[in-house]
């Protein structure tokens, strides 16, 4: 273990004085490439707030945002180890963190930002491979007193200099770690585009890949490749926080811990079938959202005129004017956006006697 992890771990963890349960979430570019993304992971944030948590959500930047930010600095001559780099590339994670803010501010969640200066987790060694010592400030606990949703950036941290040094390939991950660690929390959770960490290659070809439900640091260091980053697993084993590897909408994962148990099959979960009445502005915002949502199949869309051209780019096929049709398709939701109440009341009986 190095001289600061050591120094890191023998800290006592901070008692959390807050009035309600915290838990950090981080997100990667894997589930945030671009800023269409946002609202899914507001979303997720809001199925967290809605239990009576408070969040802390780790943001990356997005997709190829942190290449091409390396790769503008370098045209202008600034070299491996120049000690301005870290604070030009750090901008992508804070554009990414203020998008997610305005995303949950978006759907009524008490959201605010904090930028990588203000956080202030301080760290010492290479300018883009430092190691994370703590958290310097009291700016997250304020801001955690105050709001619901506090968004920050990943990947960054500040010397003692004042000036600002990157955690690493993957450090959003660290980032995340640290956090939890400094805030008394023994857990925290990684949003992948995977749910959890499995004993292959999910998208390979040959055999079944089976999951861990849980999975020893060992375990994870042999097998978590790119999903999880090795100093983020080295810093939670050392400060005793959990690393719970996870999908967007996905209650299960993986836990990371202090034990391991054999892997096993998951089973597909099937998609919820649903009908949306209504395409206007709400009913159609829906539908986009819907449609690339893979825990939903969108079997139908009750309008009043299936050929009128709309923004939504959707099969023609699922638009309807026919309820009894639309209803014969045995949905499992039928969700009411139409601009009638009175039509959308009899809709509602309709299905709720159909047993929807």
């Amino acid at each position: 273990m190095s001289a600061s992890l050591a120094l890191v771990a023998e800290n006592q963890k901070p008692q959390v004085q807050l009035d309600a349960e915290v838990v950090v979430l981080k997100f990667g570019s894997s589930v945030l490439k671009s800023p269409a993304d946002a609202p899914a992971v507001a979303s997720e944030i809001y199925s967290h707030v809605r239990r009576g948590r408070k969040v802390v959500a780790v943001v990356s930047a997005l997709a190829g945002e942190t290449d091409k930010l390396l790769s503008e600095a370098r045209l202008l001559g600034l070299d491996h180890d120049n000690e301005l780099l870290p604070a030009y590339v750090v901008l992508g994670e804070e554009r990414a963190a203020a998008l997610v803010a305005i995303a949950c501010d978006r759907v009524g969640l008490d959201a605010v930002g904090l930028s990588v200066q203000q956080l202030g987790i301080s760290a010492e060694g290479p300018l883009q491979h430092a190691r994370p010592v703590a958290l310097k400030n009291n700016k997250l606990r304020e801001a955690l007193a105050q709001h619901e949703v506090v968004v920050v950036p990943g990947f960054g941290a500040v010397r003692d200099c004042g000036r600002v040094a990157l955690l690493g390939r993957g450090g959003s991950d660290l980032s995340a770690v640290v956090l939890a660690a400094e805030l008394g929390l023994d857990k925290v959770r990684l949003v992948k585009d995977v749910d959890g960490l499995y004993d292959r290659d999910p998208a390979c070809a040959s055999g079944t890949p089976q999951r861990y439900r849980r999975a020893s640091w060992e375990t994870a260091r042999q097998l978590g490749g790119a999903l999880v980053q090795h100093d983020a697993i080295d810093l939670a084993q050392a400060r005793d926080v959990s690393i719970e590897v996870a999908a967007l909408g996905r209650a299960e994962g993986t836990v990371v811990g202090h034990h391991n148990a054999p892997p096993g099959p998951v089973g597909a979960e099937a998609p919820l079938k649903v009908v949306v009445a209504g395409c206007g502005v709400v009913g159609g915002g829906l539908l986009s959202r819907l449609l690339w949502d893979n825990g939903f199949e969108v079997v139908g869309v009750l309008v009043r005129d299936p050929f009128k051209r709309r923004d939504v780019d959707a099969p023609h096929e699922l638009f309807s004017n026919d309820v009894d049709a639309l209803l014969a398709k045995k949905p499992d939701l039928v969700i009411e956006a139409l601009s009638e109440g009175e039509a959308g009341h009899d809709l509602i009986r309709r299905a709720l006697a159909q047993g929807v």
